[in-house]
């Protein structure tokens, strides 16, 4: 880890549930870490504030963002910051059924479909509920790095994809590890590979 310096970036509604308060006290962190609460904004202003905040010290080299409907073990931050890649994000899935996997390979027709990554590898789009991101990467893309949008035909394009689109554009690569798995907090559940397999197979028998 020599020579890297972390932020850490919180959007948040200023709910916090008990399990992600849990797994942020637990979580192992670099010396001089630092954390930045963004409080009751839209998530697009939020994470845009959050990148601000953090270039405004040049020190910092890594920016994590984690959502707070997330749960993650210790090690997430130390695992995604041993890869040593510009863009990694930890395995996250949708908290309302089906459960996806919230990360994307873009096919032939133009789409992104949501895969199931068994080992560390790149990938086109990433959720951004807990991805690291190198601080080089916010000063090769235009500003607003975030933004949410409808399109000419009226889809919706998430934070998450906008995100990583402008960044494949630039030139930088996405990858996922799934050894750094998380939790989404749901209802009434906490959703993790289990529930999206346990979800395909009722669904395969049905």
């Amino acid at each position: 880890m020599e020579n890297k310096k972390l932020a850490i970036g919180l959007p948040t509604s200023g709910l916090v549930d008990w399990q992600f308060a849990s797994s942020l006290m637990g979580l192992q962190l670099l010396p001089e870490t630092r954390v930045i609460w963004m409080v009751r904004a839209m998530i697009d202003a939020a994470r845009n504030q959050l990148v601000q905040d953090t270039l405004s010290d040049p020190t910092y080299t890594h920016l994590l963002m984690i959502d707070d409907d997330m749960t993650f073990e210790p090690d997430f931050a130390l695992k995604l910051l041993e890869h040593d890649v510009d863009i990694v994000g930890g395995l996250a899935f949708k908290r309302r059924t089906p459960y996806t996997p919230c990360v994307f390979e873009k096919k032939e027709d133009g789409k992104h479909y949501p895969i199931l990554p068994e080992v560390f590898r790149e990938v086109d789009a990433i959720g951004s509920g807990g991805i690291l991101i190198k601080t080089d990467v916010f000063k090769k893309i235009k500003y607003p790095w975030f933004e949410t949008y409808y399109d000419d035909e009226n889809i919706h394009w998430s934070v998450d994809f906008d995100f990583c689109i402008k960044a494949k554009a630039a030139g930088f690569k996405i990858f996922v590890d799934p050894e750094a798995e998380m939790g989404h907090i749901g209802d009434p559940v906490v959703i993790k590979k289990e529930q999206f397999l346990k979800h395909v197979k009722q669904n395969e028998i049905n």
